[in-house]
Order: C-alpha cells, then structure tokens, then sequence
C-alpha cells in the first residue's frame, strides 16, 4: 500500500461468479465414508436436514401393492344426482303426427287458416299416443303447440268469417 486517498480496497466479485449454485456439487473432492458433509452441501439421503433448515422435499407414499383393498373414498348420497348414469342417450323418438300437428298449426296462422281442424286433429292425437307410450315417445311439446296454433287459426277463421260477414251486410 501506497499510502494515497486514490487507493480503494479490493471489492469481493459478485456472488454469482464466486459461490457454486446450490444444484452443483461442491468444488473438490467428494467427501469420505462417514464423513460429516462439507458445508453449504445438501444433507446426504435419508440424513436428518440441520437444526434451522426448512424441511427438505420428501417423496409421496407409494401407492398400495396390487390387490390390497381400495382406500375408501367419498361416495354421492344414492338417489341422488351424481349416482345417475351419465351417458349421452338420445331423445325418445317423435311420433310423425305431433310434427305435422305443429306445421299444419304455423300454416293456420300464417297462411291458410281453413288448415286448423288438421292441426287439432293431429295434435290431439299425437298427444294421446304419447301419453299411452308411457315415456318411449317424444314430442309432447310439438303436439300441444300444434294444438295451441290450431285454437288460433280457429279465431283468425271465425274473425275473417266475421270480417267478410260485415262487409257483404254493408252492400
């Protein structure tokens, strides 16, 4: 040393460039048989970790050997919504009769109102077969809008009638 205020003491390098990371094994020779580990190395397997070291990472149990009995699970209530299958299953299939009952119904509305007694016959008699079927048929809703729609191409029938009625008794 020199002696002058120019001088600064050696800086220690950076961490990164000096001390191994913590996945490499230490520098040097690996330690002996029975040898405490050198310091800053991982604990050697099965060692208990040093007092104040947080827990080391453990490996899970190993799953029960084959044909031992299953570990006991939670179980849904029976009856009850998670206990039901499912399985995508198709829709009951729709009688022919609850599907035209529905466009003879639409048509006595929009376009020919003389079709509503089809539409009510259809749809009466698609209902009544569905419900006989005991389930194994679809289309219920199809046949009571047909229903519906033939009531009111009904009321447009009897409204025309009427309208047509008031204007021939003007003349």
């Amino acid at each position: 040393m020199s002696g002058t205020d120019d001088e600064q003491p050696p800086q220690a390098p950076p961490p990164w460039q000096t001390t191994p990371p913590q996945w490499a094994p230490p520098p040097g020779p690996p330690p002996a048989e029975g040898a405490p580990p050198a310091e800053g190395a991982p604990p050697a397997e099965g060692a208990p970790p040093a007092e104040g070291a947080p827990p080391a990472w453990q490996r899970p149990a190993p799953p029960p050997p084959l044909g031992s009995a299953p570990v006991p699970q939670w179980q849904p209530p029976a009856g009850s919504y998670w206990t039901q299958s499912k399985a995508w299953q198709p829709p009951p299939p729709t009688p022919g009769s609850a599907t035209a009952a529905l466009i003879l119904g639409i048509t006595a509305v929009l376009v020919f109102p003389l079709a509503f007694p089809l539409a009510l016959g259809f749809g009466i008699r698609a209902k009544r077969r569905i419900d006989a079927s005991e389930g194994t048929l679809g289309g219920r809703g199809q046949a009571k809008w047909g229903i519906a729609l033939g009531w009111a191409g009904a009321v447009l029938t009897l409204v025309a009638v009427a309208m047509v009625a008031g204007y021939l008794a003007t003349d």
